[in-house]
């Protein structure tokens, strides 16, 4: 390892085991080595597992929709590959984002993901467009155990979310949604937490208070407006690019973990085409790429150094570079 890196021994800094340690303790030791500049971190807080990258829809604001769509191989992950990185990473349990970039409702195995990850005691989120969503797939979800449910729903009316969301239907889509939200309702379910989401951007923005009022009617937990990103530069947004006031690039690759179905780990989890594959978990373990693979450690040094994510394609104009601090929504799953 080159000397000149700013290696500080994560396990130095806690006083208990991280078995023992809850998410947002972890977060705080990962942010307390993030401010330091260490090419270290003591365990990603947050693992983002992509179970396929398949996808039914081509929506305008996202990777594959954009011209020919993501510029790698398309495929599922392996059951065996996924137990094996949830076996590695149950001794601190982070929270399990089941999603990446396709529709993770696409994979045979999705039930089986979920409760695998929740009998090893981990926090597990899934994001879907519902638009494949049907009675069987929603009991599926209710007997799982799931932990957080994301809907992704573009638009108020038909014409504006059909806009979007190529080759989606909005009254079928939308019964998913609300029947998904009934079956929970009828059998006294606790979880999961349901948040509804729409993206505020140009074709949206007149819609936000019509779409906040339409799943007020329904038992959702939580209605989010998310801000309109880039992907690191590969989706073109309108605007300028908003700056947080920050010490530092970006937070993510000492907090999120993100690993591709293929095994491949990646930076950060808008590297959807894959260009910084810095280890694969087919080869090695995830802690082992995440704390001793030199491509992992120059990425961190490289973000630490002032204007160090202008020196990294998906970095230098990304819409999300300057963010210091984890989402509300991140902070609510650590606990």
């Amino acid at each position: 390892m080159k000397n000149h890196l700013n290696i500080i021994q994560p396990e130095k800094l806690i006083d208990k085991p991280v078995s023992e340690m809850k998410g947002s303790e972890i977060q705080d030791k990962n942010m307390e080595l993030y401010k330091n500049k260490s090419v270290t971190s003591l365990r990603p807080a947050v693992i983002w597992i992509e179970p396929t990258d398949l996808c039914n829809l081509k929506c305008k604001m996202c990777p594959i929709g954009v011209g020919d769509g993501l510029d790698r191989p398309k495929g599922m992950m392996k059951m065996d590959l996924y137990k094996k990185i949830i076996d590695e990473v149950s001794e601190w349990k982070p929270v399990i984002k089941l999603f990446h970039t396709g529709e993770s409702l696409i994979h045979p195995g999705l039930e089986e993901m979920i409760r695998y990850a929740k009998e090893r005691g981990c926090f597990v989120m899934l994001n879907t467009n519902a638009t494949i969503m049907n009675e069987r797939k929603s009991q599926m979800i209710l007997d799982s155990g799931l932990d957080y449910l994301s809907f992704s729903f573009d638009g108020a009316t038909k014409e504006v979310y059909e806009n979007i969301r190529i080759g989606g239907n909005f009254e079928t889509t939308m019964e998913n949604i609300i029947n998904f939200l009934k079956m929970r309702k009828e059998q006294a379910k606790r979880k999961p937490f349901v948040n509804v989401e729409m993206i505020k951007m140009k074709d949206t923005e007149e819609e936000v208070e019509k779409f906040k009022n339409t799943f007020k009617e329904h038992s959702v937990d939580n209605i989010g407006i998310k801000k309109l990103m880039n992907w690191g530069d590969q989706v073109p947004v309108e605007g300028e690019m908003e700056k947080v006031f920050t010490d530092l690039s970006c937070l993510h690759p000492w907090s999120f973990a993100n690993i591709l179905y293929d095994g491949s780990v990646v930076p950060c989890c808008r590297d959807s085409h894959a260009k910084h594959v810095l280890g694969d978990v087919n080869e090695d373990k995830l802690m082992d790429i995440w704390n001793k693979n030199y491509k992992m450690l120059k990425f961190r040094e490289t973000l630490a150094e002032e204007n160090g994510h202008k020196k990294i394609d998906i970095c230098s104009n990304c819409t999300e570079v300057f963010v210091d601090r984890i989402s509300d929504e991140d902070a609510r799953m650590l606990g």
